[in-house]
């Protein structure tokens, strides 16, 4: 009889799993921690263009390495929080009086604080809601995946408004239930973060709203505790205001400022309108299937049957906002990523409850096993690989050229993304546009190197007389071009001329 490939997996794997199911959290926690620094060193460059012009090119202009010119439009419509741009600022001026002036240090540093900041919200989030599974098998499987779900790993290292925005709603979320006793500081403390959580990313505002409506009407919290938290939400925000003074040159609201170019004004629906469904769609895919399908299903039948949950309360606002939305991006909805967690394995035992039979069911046991190995396969690509492989073009040229150098390239420029990538490009570095390698002198006093990018490729001749110093993929790569697939490829080749 034929054997299932996966079926054949777990049969070699399962005494492995039971085994090291056996012994206590803190392996599955190293776990979490090895993946994280592993995808802070590997995960190199950004999600979406917002991650590095909202905030590193940001930066850049309050260090004076650009002019306003050369940010988007968002800047000029002061429409974006700034305190990550601050943060960013802060760093280079003390990497500067230690000595350390490389972004790219600069950026593992950041990715590195974001996958500590993320394992503690892991951690926090673990511990407070371990206890909340009627069945041991789910308290493991919360175990496993609270430190080994691969889209967790890839959001945690990114420093990013959407993970952040993340961490400090989870932090203090997961801090209400597992604090027995709250005073008045913690209370404060309590809506400093969620403050935060807004500052970094204003759609957190549904998460919140959310949340105190559940401590109002489900928890019955005291009012007075609930205007405590509002409080500390106003610190926040005052601190929002007091760095966009000092990053626009003017007081602004910048919330407001966000919501009316988006929403008034519509603008974000000139980055494309998509039906409220298309989050579905786009999910099962890009959330790899068969494991993206198994979390819809239990997001559904969680929500459905768990309504006056806290977690319910949160979510189902944030999804609706989203959905309402005409211009949607699946980044946009990371910020409820942890709570997949939680959900996951709440729903199998919701779903055990109401017909044990179908959860048991071969199909259905086929469908997790599948959701586990693609997991898992994934999570050891986002170890290993960087965001934006082309950062590494980048890192290169910053890191062999300190000299004065000018850099030659054909219709493709590798430092033009939507808008020009200057927070890895040092000052000395000289971008020029040629029709043909004849332009280029024979003699200067800049070292020049030629990039060839797109369709655009060196000839034998030229590759036996020039130095390749980058090349998007290795030469055993290259041997292997089945179907000419390189040529239908991005591949990036940088000379050296002189």
């Amino acid at each position: 009889m034929k054997v299932l490939p996966t079926k054949f997996i777990f049969i070699i794997l399962k005494p492995t799993f039971n085994r090291v199911l056996e012994k206590k959290e803190k392996q599955f926690q190293l776990l979490g921690a090895i993946c994280l620094l592993l995808a802070s060193f590997f995960s190199l460059g950004y999600h979406h263009f917002d991650e590095h012009f909202q905030i590193l090119e940001f930066a850049n202009l309050k260090l004076g390495h650009i002019t306003t010119d050369q940010l988007p439009w968002e800047f000029g419509a002061k429409m974006r929080p700034t305190i990550q741009a601050f943060m960013v600022y802060t760093l280079h001026l003390f990497g500067k009086t230690i000595g350390f002036v490389n972004p790219f240090y600069h950026s593992l540093f950041l990715r590195i604080l974001s996958a500590a900041l993320s394992f503690y919200a892991l951690k926090l989030f673990y511990d407070t809601f371990k206890n909340h599974f009627k069945k041991e098998h789910s308290s493991k499987w919360f175990l496993i995946l609270s430190f080994s779900l691969w889209f967790v790993i890839y959001n945690g290292v990114r420093f990013s408004s959407e993970n952040w925005s993340t961490l400090f709603f989870m932090i203090p979320f997961a801090l209400y239930f597992k604090w027995k006793s709250k005073g008045i500081v913690q209370y404060l403390f309590l809506g400093l973060c969620f403050g935060l959580s807004f500052e970094f990313r204003f759609q957190a505002a549904f998460m919140i709203i959310g949340f105190l409506a559940w401590l109002l009407f489900i928890h019955k919290e005291k009012i007075s505790k609930v205007l405590l938290i509002c409080l500390g939400g106003v610190t926040a925000l005052a601190l929002g205001a007091i760095s966009d003074h000092w990053f626009y040159g003017e007081w602004t609201f910048s919330p407001w400022n966000y919501f009316y170019e988006n929403i008034l004004a519509g603008k974000a629906s000139n980055f494309g309108e998509m039906p409220w469904y298309w989050y579905f769609g786009r999910f099962f895919i890009q959330g790899i299937p068969p494991l993206s399908l198994v979390i819809i299903l239990a997001i559904l039948l969680f929500c459905i049957r768990q309504r006056k949950s806290s977690i319910t309360w949160v979510i189902v606002p944030f999804l609706l906002a989203h959905f309402a939305t005409s211009h949607k991006e699946l980044r946009f909805l990371f910020p409820i990523v942890l709570f997949i967690l939680f959900i996951l394995m709440k729903a199998f035992e919701i779903g055990e409850e109401l017909k044990e039979k179908l959860i048991q069911h071969r199909a259905v046991r086929l469908l997790f096993q599948l959701s586990i190995v693609a997991n898992f396969i994934f999570l050891a690509v986002v170890c290993f690989r960087p965001a934006d492989p082309q950062i590494s073009l980048y890192e290169t040229i910053h890191s062999d050229y300190e000299q004065p150098t000018i850099l030659y390239h054909f219709d493709k420029n590798p430092y033009h993304r939507i808008l020009g990538i200057n927070y890895y490009k040092r000052a000395n570095l000289t971008l020029q546009q040629i029709q043909s390698i004849e332009e280029i002198p024979s003699k200067t006093s800049k070292k020049q190197l030629l990039v060839f990018g797109g369709k655009k490729r060196p000839t034998e001749e030229f590759k036996a007389t020039h130095r390749l110093i980058y090349s998007s993929f290795p030469e055993w790569v290259k041997a292997v071009n089945f179907n000419n697939w390189q040529e239908r490829t991005k591949v990036w080749n940088v000379y050296e001329i002189n």
